[in-house]
């Protein structure tokens, strides 16, 4: 029975110790229930601030998307100003650019328009003095004749001097005329492929007895099979006349003048030498000026108007060519000039 009883005891102190274990399990978990439902709360609102907190985000977001479109926009406007920008300086500069060439044209054309009227002023002068010194030599020959001045047998020799001059006069009136027409004229105007050294014998011909005269041996060194050039007969012919008429009039009593044509590289060479009196040195630079004339070629008293090399310089270079002078005092000249080759057909057609 003792041992009933205290069994009994020992399962109900068991059963205590059970049930207060149980009790306070019970409290815990109710405690942590509590805490759970507390830490829900806490969850819940934590989420709500998440949520307010994601909503105002997003309004920000949107705000600074709207903002950074805003932005692009600014800068494509930005980007396009600059180009305009670029644009207009790049105009600016050019305008600028243009307007300094123009500037430097019109100072230029200023300049030439000075020179040009510079060289009027004195191409009148020299005129009206070659013009008047020639009529007043007339005059005064004819003067003497009329008053009674002249011996009957000195008359017909002292008409001879007037008529010498009015020729002079009349050459001179005819170069300052050729050259006229040559200056004004278009350097293509009324050209057409030709071959000069035909010309040249023309000319020769022509000069053949002036050379004869005075005993001068005239030679040529024509290549065969030259190329035409393009330029105006008439004024190759000029050209031909005063080159010749030169080396004959200023040259020796049995003197030689030599003439050679003949092709350089794409070009026809041609040169006009003679034995004459040569020109200074120091007249050598100005012997295609129009009107000048070398002193030494004044000397020997044969009748000149200082315009045929001038007309033949600007014969050459209206044809494209170029010439060149060389001489030596008291041994001779030569003249070179060059003339760009041409094909027949094609030049042909530019010149129609």
């Amino acid at each position: 029975m003792l041992l009933a009883a205290a069994v009994t005891a020992s399962l109900v102190a068991a059963l205590d110790r059970r049930a207060h274990t149980l009790a306070a399990r019970n409290q815990e978990a109710e405690a942590q229930a509590a805490a759970m439902h507390q830490l829900n709360t806490q969850l819940r609102a934590a989420n709500t601030d998440i949520a307010h907190h994601r909503a105002h985000l997003d309004t920000a977001y949107k705000e600074l998307q709207a903002a950074y479109d805003r932005q692009q926009v600014r800068s494509a406007h930005m980007s396009e100003l600059n180009e305009q920008l670029r644009s207009a300086n790049a105009e600016c500069r050019r305008r600028h650019e243009e307007l300094e060439r123009l500037n430097a044209e019109l100072t230029l054309a200023n300049a030439r328009l000075r020179e040009m009227e510079d060289m009027r002023a004195r191409f009148t002068l020299m005129v009206t003095h070659e013009l008047r010194a020639p009529v007043a030599a007339i005059q005064s020959y004819l003067k003497l004749i009329l008053e009674g001045y002249v011996p009957p047998e000195k008359v017909n020799e002292t008409l001879e001097k007037a008529e010498r001059r009015a020729v002079e006069q009349l050459a001179f009136i005819a170069d300052l005329l050729e050259l006229g027409r040559i200056s004004s004229a278009d350097a293509r105007g009324q050209a057409r492929p030709l071959q000069i050294e035909q010309l040249l014998r023309e000319q020769l011909d022509l000069h053949a007895a002036a050379a004869q005269e005075r005993g001068i041996t005239v030679h040529t060194a024509i290549a065969p099979d030259l190329p035409a050039v393009l330029a105006n007969p008439e004024q190759i012919k000029s050209l031909w006349n005063n080159l010749i008429g030169n080396a004959i009039k200023y040259n020796r009593a049995g003197g030689h003048v030599t003439i050679t044509v003949q092709q350089d590289a794409g070009r026809l060479a041609v040169s006009v030498a003679d034995t004459g009196i040569g020109i200074p040195p120091e007249a050598l630079a100005r012997i295609f000026s129009e009107f000048f004339r070398a002193d030494n070629a004044k000397a020997v008293a044969r009748p000149g108007t200082g315009l045929g090399l001038a007309i033949v310089k600007e014969i050459v270079e209206r044809a494209g060519g170029q010439i060149t002078a060389e001489s030596e005092l008291d041994k001779g000249s030569v003249f070179r000039f060059w003339l760009p080759a041409c094909n027949e057909q094609q030049d042909a057609n530019d010149a129609d």
